[in-house]
This record gives C-alpha cells, sequence and structure tokens, in this order.
C-alpha cells in the first residue's frame, strides 16, 4: 500500500477538495486512472516511485470514472491521465503510458517557477469515418439544428445507434468496453457517437432517454437500455428477435 504521506488516495470529491485545500500552494500531481485499463497498473507503479523521489511535491492517484466530474473538470477523456497544478493553475497534461514523459515532466516541474498552461479548446468534431473493420460508423452532430432535433437525427442515423464514452477502437470507461464486446460478439453492425466529445449530447441525451449514465444502445430510433439491460436482452434472445423484426440482419 502506498505510503500516505507520498502518495495520496483520493476517493471522493470531498477529499479531492481537502487535498486542494491542504496543499493548494504547492505543486501538485495527479494520476487518473480505472482498474479495468492494463496501461494504468503499469503507470500506477511508476507513479508511486515517483511520488516517493520527489519528495517536494504532492501527489494524488483517482479513479476517473467514480470521480467522473473531477476527472471531467481537467479533460480527462482516456487513461491513465496525469495533471501538474498549483493554486487551482493547470501545469501540464500527459495522456497516455510513457514513463519516460511523465517522469520528465515531473522532474522539470519539480524545479522550474510557477508558469500557468494556456488554456486550449478540446475538439469536439467527429471525423465521419469508417472504423473498427466496417463494423461501425462515428457521427458528429449538425451545430445549425436545435437539442432534440440532433438528438434524434443521431439517435436515427444507423438502425443501431451506440452512444458510448470513447470510441469501439479505444473505449474510455469499463462499461463501454462490455457493451461493444457484447455488440462485436454476435457481429452487429452499428453506428457510434462519443459522448465525451460533446457535452451537450452527453447532458441532453441523458433527459432524452431518461436514463442518467451510458453507455444507451437505440434500435431504429427507440432506447432498448444500458449495459445491464442490453446484456440481458442477448442473454433471453429479446435482441435477436428484434433485429428480426425489424429487419434488421447481423453481418
Amino acid at each position: 500500500m502506498a505510503d500516505p504521506e507520498t502518495l495520496n488516495e483520493i476517493e471522493s470529491v470531498q477529499q479531492y477538495k481537502d487535498f486542494i485545500s491542504l496543499y493548494g500552494d504547492q505543486i501538485l500531481v495527479l494520476n487518473f486512472y480505472a482498474d479495468w485499463a492494463n496501461p494504468c497498473k503499469y503507470m500506477n507503479n511508476v507513479f508511486k516511485e515517483l511520488s516517493i523521489k520527489f519528495s517536494n511535491m504532492k501527489f494524488a492517484n483517482v479513479k476517473a470514472e467514480e470521480l467522473e466530474e473531477i476527472a471531467e473538470s481537467f479533460g480527462v477523456t482516456a487513461v491513465p491521465f496525469f495533471v501538474v497544478l498549483r493554486s487551482g493553475q493547470v501545469l501540464a497534461k500527459l495522456s497516455g503510458a510513457n514513463p519516460s514523459e511523465l517522469t520528465e515532466m515531473v522532474t522539470r516541474f519539480s524545479a522550474e517557477p510557477f508558469s500557468p498552461l494556456e488554456k486550449q479548446e478540446s475538439a469536439v468534431s467527429i471525423e465521419k469515418k469508417e472504423q473498427d473493420l466496417g463494423l461501425s460508423r462515428t457521427y458528429e452532430r449538425d451545430e445549425n439544428a436545435d437539442l432534440n432535433t440532433q438528438l434524434k437525427k443521431l439517435i436515427e442515423a444507423e438502425p443501431i445507434m451506440l452512444f458510448m464514452k470513447g470510441t469501439p477502437t479505444s473505449p474510455k470507461c469499463g462499461f463501454s468496453k462490455q457493451i461493444v464486446d457484447i455488440l462485436n460478439e454476435h457481429h452487429i453492425k452499428y453506428g457510434f457517437f462519443n459522448i465525451l466529445a460533446d457535452d451537450k449530447i452527453r447532458a441532453g441525451l441523458k433527459e432524452y432517454s431518461d436514463w442518467p449514465t451510458y453507455p444507451q444502445l437505440y434500435i431504429r430510433g427507440n432506447f432498448c437500455g444500458g449495459l445491464d439491460v442490453v446484456r440481458e436482452m442477448f442473454n433471453s434472445g429479446e435482441i435477436q428477435q428484434l433485429l428480426q423484426q425489424t429487419d434488421i440482419l447481423s453481418t
């Protein structure tokens, strides 16, 4: 178990607020990770070693999916993801499992003067292209339409539409990964939309479907459910019957 004096485990929003309040004037390094992501397991060890080596800085692990509000505030869309900050200002960000880059970043800010990172706008548009060996397509929303019209167009963009975190080749949460695995296992052709790329769609679809979480699956514009519901529908054969009734065939 990590030494609490060198590596903090943040498990709630309140713990995060306390951490920032207590150490905010120091250089802080956050490690956003997920238990299911193999790259995180290796980088967690690297992060722990850095926390021991650079005792003049404060390090903390944060589970990205469980503390989604915190992760979103830093623009985390993939794990592992690392943030260096001080006095509420972001100094640097690093996405991906790259030990040498993480070490270089931490080393640099352990000695360099305070210099906030300039705010950068994140890309929200998604390139329309074939992905995953032709099994899925990704779609972008119509900026000129009102929100409900945008949602309806997206939901009906393909006979089967999946709204997920990330993409089928790079899911950003365990639930999205599992539903992609289920669809691929049954050779289902589907379109998808990465809700992490568009906050308006992400929030609006929750109200539209009256369903608070992602992923969400739609067939012929009708909401089927999230991971557990979809899994049960496949296990019971209900989805297979629905696909036949709506003239949607698996590939």
